[in-house]
């Protein structure tokens, strides 16, 4: 069995949207690799949190690394950039980990385009 952990950007709405696109991104990873994998992850945050001060928590948007920085404007930005780019090296280096990505630009679209398919 495979795990797919899923997070989207943007928003479904075709009308009075404030997004062009809609995006899905996934992790797809073997059950065996499970424990593994999470450990990784656990271990790289507590990295973030020692090297960049960021809280094991928080969530990571690339929007809150580049220009919407919430919380994060306490880190500067060229040290949220170093990290926004660590994380993805992270991400990229995970053993027997795939990446799945959808982009729809709802550009001219409607329902009838989505309920036909």
């Amino acid at each position: 069995m495979y795990f797919l952990y899923v997070d989207e950007s943007g928003d479904t709405g075709l009308e009075g949207s404030p997004t062009k696109y809609f995006c899905l991104s996934g992790l797809v990873f073997h059950e065996l690799r499970w424990h593994e994998t999470l450990e990784a992850v656990i271990d790289f945050r507590r990295y973030l949190k020692k090297i960049y001060g960021l809280k094991l928590r928080e969530e990571i948007h690339a929007a809150h690394y580049i220009h919407k920085p919430g919380e994060l404007s306490r880190i500067a930005k060229s040290m949220r950039f170093k990290m926004l780019r660590e994380i993805i090296d992270f991400q990229s280096k995970l053993p027997d980990v795939s990446i799945l990505n959808v982009v729809v630009d709802k550009t001219n679209k409607c329902l009838t385009d989505v309920f036909s398919r």
